[in-house]
This record gives structure tokens, sequence and C-alpha cells, in this order.
């Protein structure tokens, strides 16, 4: 017991005195409480009070009894009581009063409520009276007039249903007191407590402690320690200073220690199994600070840790320290995602665990091969760095780390459920984690990946939706395969011909994917495949927030000249608006006929300019509210016949012209020149010059109702020659027809016009596309 427990009972030794002498002299001892409650507190050296009565027992083994018993805190205090106890009540020696001595057989106190706390820098459990200490190290006695004292022994302390705060500068702990048994069978002998505490309010546990003091009351005494709780089992031996300081070796066993979270919920321990551990523990450097670990060993046999990282099971895990403040090593197995690994390496440990340190960290984590899974072998994390933590909780993060998997989807469960399907992954650069743990960044990294590679300074939000912050340069990048481990599916080809129904998807566009994303991204690309087609010098911005997508300018080089593009969409609007602006003076021509459905291959290069605006969740409702001007030409390109048929069918039937399917065709001209409004385009130039076909004019084209009406002149030969004949194409896109747009008289002239050596088209020249002559 503290100093300032054994001065409790010997006051109430005292009590107990004083009140036995008036007994034996037939007086009320409640006439004389104000000279003991006195001589009590010049024991204590502060404050005593006893609000109650004083109840004497008369038998072969007299009794005293108190009640509502205060003992004054230090002044400054957080309370103005140290201790405060209901019932005092103790049992003496009848033959220790006969020899004028004060024997107490047993001491007990019910519903005490004491605080330990510094009070200007010094502990309230400890005064100092002017007088010598009693024969039980407790506070000294009053000498009596004339001579020294009666003596004060007790053997046996008995506490039910208390409770004790410490409040220290480190940290506030309190501690129900179910039961306490403290019993010193000879004086100056060894102490043994016994207990059943109750950590805040919560399941009770056992402990036990034989105690020997080693010289005086401030002399360490040596001590051994039992504890149990569930199916954890701890002992320690060493020494303890009743102001503090404590030098223990602590041996313990845990079958399952999740279970001791009953105890001690706020230390969240995690659900390790078949623990053992050996360590030397001393205190920390202020009181009730967290203890220093010196030479350590740990041993666990398994662990789930799923709730903390779904999928995460460990094996057999080691860490061992040889001193305080040293590196420990750790070496663990365990499977991930049902992936098997080993775990090696160091941590540091600092020497004081309250406040913040800065702990080194070199850890591999390598997957081990199964019997089915022989790539999963080339998997490994290696971390490098220093872990800042702050009291046991992590704080940051700074280190440089070395990624290899597979398929860096399989770490989504430990990361975020954000991270891309990329596959093949090689990751090196400088890693930086915050204290919140919400992101991770990279300085000077290099990803390696089927889908591409990277290199640069990128932040990758660690939270449910993606978030991207970067600036990044890469040397190649397949941008299909990079859309699809984003989770991205781009809207299928519209079909030009088919069954009826809409020919333009009306399938919702996975607007909602970009609501959640948070993207501020700048890269330089020097080669970027998509869609079967290689661009060279890729630069783009891209921004993404609260479902505004803004990409732009993106600029790459094409052998005619840069492409310049912008593309804006809001889906955080109800009506999901969308902008288009592109300046390109050669998209090729075989990635225009992939959007269009259009077998290939092709050949050539089709000169874009469009300024659009449209609205709408499908691509049927963006193209049925299109609005703006857009042009396109090409000159000197080559397409399947295939491709011709499907594109020129409704004029070639009307003519009679006869496309062989298997071969070329050669595209000397073509352009397309027009406006649309509100999914309507009007084209006012259609120019085209093939090796089966020759024509102009002009027409509308409707994505809303999807039907087309144009009115052309191509040149088809009559009587020999070459002319110029009128030809409607109208219809829905699944069946358009085409039909000739001559009455009788019209039919003649042809004929005659024919006789007098036909037309020449000149539908190229006209629209600018070429040269005459």
């Amino acid at each position: 017991m503290s100093s300032r427990g054994w001065g409790i009972v010997a006051a109430v030794g005292l009590v107990l005195a004083g009140a036995a002498g008036l007994a034996a002299a037939s007086f009320d001892p409640n006439d004389y409480k104000p000279q003991l409650v006195q001589a009590l507190s010049e024991a204590a050296g502060r404050a005593v009070a006893v609000n109650g009565p004083v109840r004497i027992g008369w038998s072969l083994q007299p009794s005293v009894e108190v009640t509502d018993v205060t003992l004054a805190n230090l002044p400054g205090g957080s309370r103005p009581d140290l201790a405060h106890v209901e019932t005092i009540r103790a049992e003496l020696s009848l033959s220790a009063l006969l020899r004028r001595e004060i024997e107490v057989t047993r001491l007990t106190l019910i519903g005490p409520n004491i605080l330990f706390e510094q009070v200007g820098g010094k502990p309230n459990w400890f005064s100092a009276p002017a007088a010598p200490a009693a024969s039980t190290g407790g506070p000294a006695q009053p000498a009596a007039a004339g001579g020294q004292g009666p003596k004060v022994r007790i053997r046996v302390v008995h506490i039910q249903n208390g409770m004790i705060t410490a409040r220290f500068p480190a940290r506030t702990k309190v501690v129900g007191v179910r039961s306490l048994d403290l019993v010193q069978p000879t004086e100056g002998g060894p102490v043994d407590l016994t207990a059943v505490l109750v950590y805040s309010d919560f399941k009770p546990f056992d402990l036990h402690v034989s105690a020997q003091p080693s010289g005086g009351l401030h002399d360490p005494w040596t001590v051994a320690v039992k504890a149990s709780a569930f199916d954890t089992n701890a002992a320690a031996t060493g020494t303890v200073d009743l102001d503090g300081p404590f030098d223990l070796q602590v041996e313990a066993t845990a079958g399952a220690l999740e279970k001791l979270n009953a105890i001690l919920p706020e230390m969240r321990l995690p659900p390790l199994h078949g623990v053992t551990l050996s360590t030397h523990i001393k205190n920390g450097p202020a009181l009730g600070a967290l203890p220093v670990f010196g030479a350590t060993k740990l041993h666990v046999a398994s662990a789930d840790l799923g709730a903390i990282a779904p999928g995460l099971v460990l094996g057999a895990a080691d860490v061992t320290l040889p001193a305080a403040g040293r590196v420990a090593t750790v070496s663990a197995t365990g499977r991930f995602a049902k992936q098997a690994f080993t775990l090696a390496g160091t941590v540091g440990v600092p020497t004081h665990l309250d406040g913040r340190s800065s702990i080194p960290v070199d850890l591999k984590a390598q997957a081990v091969a199964g019997a089915k899974d022989a790539a999963g072998a080339q998997g490994s994390l290696v971390l490098k760095g220093a872990v800042a933590v702050d009291t046991l909780t992590f704080a940051g993060l700074d280190g440089v780390v070395g990624l290899r998997t597979p398929a860096l989807a399989a770490l989504r469960p430990l990361v975020s459920q954000g991270l891309p399907a990329l596959s093949d992954v090689r990751l090196d650069g400088r890693v930086l984690v915050p204290a919140d743990r919400r992101s991770v960044a990279f300085k000077g990294a290099k990803l390696f990946s089927q889908q591409g590679d990277v290199a640069g300074d990128f932040t990758l939000g660690l939270r449910d939706t993606l978030a991207i912050d970067g600036k990044l340069t890469s040397p190649r990048m397949d941008l299909d395969a990079m859309i699809a481990a984003f989770g991205v599916a781009l809207p299928p080809a519209p079909g030009l011909a088919g069954t009826a129904g809409p020919t333009i998807s009306t399938a919702p566009l996975p607007w909602a994917l970009l609501r959640g994303p948070a993207i501020d991204l700048s890269a330089s690309v020097a080669a970027l495949s998509f869609q079967g087609e290689v661009w060279k010098n890729v630069a783009f911005a891209l921004t993404l927030k609260g479902g505004r997508l803004v990409a732009g300018p993106v600029s790459l080089s094409l052998p005619n000249g840069p492409l310049r593009l912008s593309l804006t969409v809001d889906a955080g609007s109800e009506a999901v608006p969308i902008g288009l602006t592109l300046q390109a003076p050669g998209v090729p021509l075989s990635l225009v006929a992939r959007y269009a459905g259009l077998p290939g291959p092709m050949q050539g290069a089709v000169a874009i300019d469009a300024q659009l605006r449209a609205a709408g969740h499908s691509p049927h409702e963006i193209a049925a509210s299109l609005s703006g001007p857009v042009s396109a030409t090409l000159v000197d390109g080559r397409m399947t016949n295939a491709a011709f048929i499907m594109l020129t069918a409704a004029s070639l039937d009307a003519l009679g012209i006869k496309v062989p399917p298997q071969g070329e065709t050669a595209l000397r001209c073509m352009g397309l020149v027009g406006a649309f409004s509100k999914g309507v385009g009007l084209f006012k130039t259609i120019a085209l010059d093939t090796t089966w076909l020759q024509l102009d004019g002009g027409g509308e084209v409707d994505f809303g109702k999807e039907t087309v009406a144009f009115k052309l002149r191509p040149m088809a030969r009559v009587s020999g020659a070459s002319v110029a004949v009128p030809v409607v194409v109208e219809g829905p896109f699944h069946a358009v027809r085409g039909r000739l747009d001559a009455d009788g008289l019209d039919k003649l002239g042809l004929f005659l016009d024919a006789l007098f050596g036909g037309d020449r088209s000149t539908a190229c020249v006209d629209a600018g596309l070429t040269k005459p002559g």
C-alpha cells in the first residue's frame, strides 16, 4: 500500500485507540470527536473530517466504526478531498489493548473513493508530518504527553466497492475495486495483496501482489505481481517505489487477446491468438506515462485482421527487441486476398512511447507462390523510411516504396476500392502518407504497367471514391486498356443498318462515375495508343470535381499538323450538358470509321473542325440535342468496298451501280460541311469523288428521328458518257433508300446531255477540296 494508504490506516488506528480508551472509561466517544479529529489530522499531515458518528462494539474482540470520513487533498488539487470513505470498521486485539498497544486485526473500508494526482509537481499521497513514522511505515503518530505514543499495527485490510482515480500528467485512469485484501502477517515483513478490480466500469479482473520492503518507506519494494482475465495471464517481478518508479520483468500469455477489450476497450486490441510475451518494462518520464520497453520477445500464433483490412490473416509472427530504444526485428507469415505472403524487416521502437516520435522502418512483404498460382510469387512490397507516431497513434509516413504486383486490384481491400485494375505493376518512388491516412502522395515516382508507363508526382486519395492529383510524363500508354482499368466503359459504336429500332444507343452512359471522383491531372505522353491508332506527343490536362469534367486543352501531333481538343461534361447537372471543340487537320479515317461501325481497313486522314454542344444521359439523347457547326474533309484516302457500299448503298442502288464487296475504293476527295441545331444537321456541301461514284449535293440528317434526306447529283454513265443524275436519298437510318429524282422530260434531257459529251464532276473543286484541272 502507498504511504498515504498507510497514513489513513494509521490515522484510523488512532481513532480506535482514542475511542477504545474512552469506551473503557464509560464515556461516549462522540463527545471527544473534535480532539480525535485533531489527532488524526496531525497524524495525517492534513485535515481529516469524521462526519458520521463513532460507534464502539464490545466483545472479546472490540470494534470501532466511523462513517463519512474524508482526508483533505493538497492545496490546489483538482478536488478538495484526497479520499472519502463511507464506512471504516476496525476490529481490535483485546490482549494488545491490555498491553497499551493498538493492534488492528482486521480493518474494513467500504466505499473508499481515492484520488491520486500531482499538485504543484508533487504527489498528493505524500505529506510531511513532523513526528516520526509509525512501526508499519505509515505516517507519524502524535507524541503522548511525557513520552512516545502507542504503537499501531494493522494485520489485515479489506476494501469493498471502492474507486481509485489516477490523474497524472500523461493520462487519467479510473479503477474500480470490487474487493481488495491486504495482509501483513509480521511487522516489517512481506505484504500480500489480492484484489478483484474493474477498469472503467467494465469486466473485472484478478490481481495478486506480494511486496517486501527493502528499507524505509521511500526505498524500493521488491514485488511479484500476477494478473489474470479471461484466458490471459501475466506475471511480473521486480521493484516498485511508492512514489512512482518501477522496474519489472513481465511474462504473459493470451489465448485470444481481443477478449481484453471488455476490460480495456479504448486500447482496441486486435484479435491476436496464441500470444506469448516476455518483456522488461520501466516507468516512463512522467507519472502515468506509458512504460519504457526493454528487451522484448513477442510471438503470435495467428491473427484474423479482416476488420482492419478485409482478407488479411496472419500466421506465425515474431517481434524481438534487444533493448529499449533499439530496432526490433519482425517476421511473419500470412494471407491477403487468398495470396500467401511473408513479412520480414526491422521497426524502430522509441524509448518513450508518449508524445511524438519518428520510427525507422525497413520492411519487405513477399508473395509466396501457391500450387495453383506461381505468378503470385512475383508480388512484393518494400518500404524503407520513417513512420511518425504520436502516443502509439499513426501520425504520418515518409519513405521509399517499391511495389511489384501482377494485379493492382488485389490491393483494393487494403488500400482503396478506387485503385485501377492495372496489371504487371512496378512502382518505385518516395511515398508520403499524412496522419489521417486519406491519401498517398508519390514524389519522383515511376510506375510501369502493362497498360503504360508513367513518371512524376501524384497523389492518390484513399477514399471510397477515386481522387488523383498530379503532373505526369509517359513514354507510352495504352489508353483503351487504361480506361478499362479504371472501370469506364466506352459507348458502343452505332450501326448504320439493321433491324427496326433505335440505331444510336439509348443505353444510359455511366455519368455516375464522374460524380464521385476528384481529379486534377496534367500529363504528356510520347506515344498514346487508342482505338488501334498511335498518337504522338500527346499533352493534356484533366480536371474533375463535383461531377464537372474539363478535358483540355488536349494537343497531339498529326502528320498534317497538331490536333487540339477540349471537352466539358457536367455530370453534376440533371441535364448533363456537354461541350466539344475540335480542330484536327487529319484524324485517321480508320478511327472515324470504327466509331461509325464501318468495316476496315482504312487509309487517309479526315480534317475535322467542330464546335458542338449537347446534353443527355445516353448517346441517342446527346445526338438528338447536338448543336453547332461541323465540317469533315478528306483527300486521297482508301476504304474497303464493303464500307463504301454501306455508306452509299442508296445512291448505288438508284443508279444501278454494282460494286463488288471485296476490294478497295479510292477516295480522291470527300467533303461534308454543315451545322446542327437540336439534333438536326443541315449540310449545304456534300462532295464525293471515288472509284465508283462522284457526287455533290446537300441535305439533312435528323439524329432525334434517325432519318436522312439528301438531294444528290451523282455522276452516272448514260449512253457511254458521264452525266449528273439527280438522286434523292432518304429514310430511317436502318433502311435508307435512294431513287432517281427525274420525270420523263428530265430523263430525256439526261439522254441528250450524254449525246453531246456528258458532264464532268466539279464537286471537289467547288468544295475547295481539290484544284481545277
